[in-house]
C-alpha cells in the first residue's frame, strides 16, 4: 500500500510538472508572459485604453484631411472669385456691350462652379464650406488634447459657399453699375473665403497638437503593456531546465516504485 500510494503521489507530481513545462514552453513560443489574476486585469485595462487611443488617432487622422479637403476647396474656390473680379473690373471699365455680354456670361459661368466645389469638398461625409441651410456646430471627437474639452473640437460656423453661387448668378455685368456692385460683392466674398481658411487652419493646428499629445499616450501605453507582458527568456529557459530535470527524477523514482511492487508480488505466487 505504500509503495501504490508513493507512486500515485510521484504521478501527480509528474502531472503537475508537465503542465508548468507546457506552460513555459507556451511563454516562450508566444513571448507573452503567464500573468498573475491582478497582473491579467491590468493588461486587459492597458489594452482597452490602446485600443481606445488607436481609435483617437484614426478619429483625428480622418477630421485632419476632412479639414485639408476643406482648405483646398476654399482655395479652388477663391481662384474662381479671382477671376470673377477680373471679370467684374474689366465691365466697370465701360467696354462695348457685345463685351459686356461676353463678360458677363463669363461671370455666370465661373458663380457655377462655386457650388460644384463646395460639394465635392467632402471627406467622408464631412463637408465644412458646403451647407444648402444654416448649419449647426459640427462636433468632432479627436484625440487627447489638453485644450479641447472632452477632447471635442467644435467647428461653430462651416462656411457656405452655396450662397455665393445664388447671390453672384443674381448679379449682372452688363452695365457699368451692375458691374460696380459684382466687383464689390466678389471682393467681399473672397475676404470671407480668407477668413474661412485661417479659421480652418487653426483648427487643424489644434487637431494636429491633439493628434501628437495622443501618440506619446499611446506610445507610453503601449510600452507598459509589453513590459508587463515581456517575457524572461533567461529565467525561463532556467526553470524549463529545473522542470524537466524533476521530471526525470520522477520518473526515474515512479520506474523504482514499480519494480520494487513487482518484487513483492512474487513472494506472494
Amino acid at each position: 500500500m505504500t509503495s501504490l500510494s508513493s507512486i500515485n503521489s510521484i504521478s501527480n507530481n509528474i502531472q503537475n510538472v508537465t503542465n508548468q513545462i507546457n506552460s513555459v514552453q507556451q511563454q516562450l513560443t508566444t513571448g507573452v508572459a503567464k500573468l498573475d489574476p491582478g497582473q491579467q486585469a491590468l493588461a486587459t485595462q492597458l489594452s482597452t485604453s490602446v485600443n481606445l487611443l488607436n481609435q483617437m488617432t484614426t478619429n483625428s487622422g480622418s477630421v485632419i484631411n476632412a479639414i485639408n479637403v476643406g482648405v483646398t476647396g476654399l482655395s479652388s474656390i477663391s481662384s474662381v472669385m479671382q477671376q470673377m473680379a477680373t471679370l467684374a473690373a474689366e465691365a466697370a471699365a465701360g467696354p462695348s456691350t457685345s463685351e459686356l455680354t461676353a463678360l458677363n456670361a463669363s461671370f455666370s459661368q465661373l458663380a457655377g462652379q462655386i457650388s460644384s466645389l463646395g460639394i465635392a469638398a467632402n471627406y467622408q461625409n464631412k463637408n465644412f464650406i458646403y451647407s444648402t441651410s444654416a448649419a449647426a456646430p459640427v462636433k468632432l471627437a479627436i484625440g487627447l488634447s489638453s485644450t479641447l474639452t472632452n477632447n471635442t473640437l467644435t467647428i461653430s460656423s462651416p462656411t457656405s459657399v452655396s450662397s455665393f453661387t445664388t447671390a453672384f448668378q443674381a448679379l449682372s455685368l452688363t452695365t457699368t453699375t451692375g458691374a460696380n456692385a459684382a466687383l464689390t460683392a466678389v471682393n467681399n466674398a473672397i475676404s470671407t473665403i480668407g477668413s474661412a481658411q485661417s479659421a480652418l487652419n487653426a483648427d487643424l493646428t489644434v487637431v494636429n497638437a491633439a493628434l501628437s499629445e495622443t501618440g506619446a499616450v499611446t506610445t507610453n501605453t503601449q510600452n507598459s503593456l509589453d513590459s508587463l507582458q515581456q517575457v524572461n527568456s533567461t529565467a525561463l529557459q532556467s526553470q524549463l531546465q529545473d522542470l524537466n530535470n524533476q521530471q526525470s527524477i520522477d520518473y526515474y523514482l515512479v520506474t523504482q516504485l514499480n519494480q520494487e511492487s513487482a518484487a513483492k508480488l512474487v513472494v506472494f505466487r
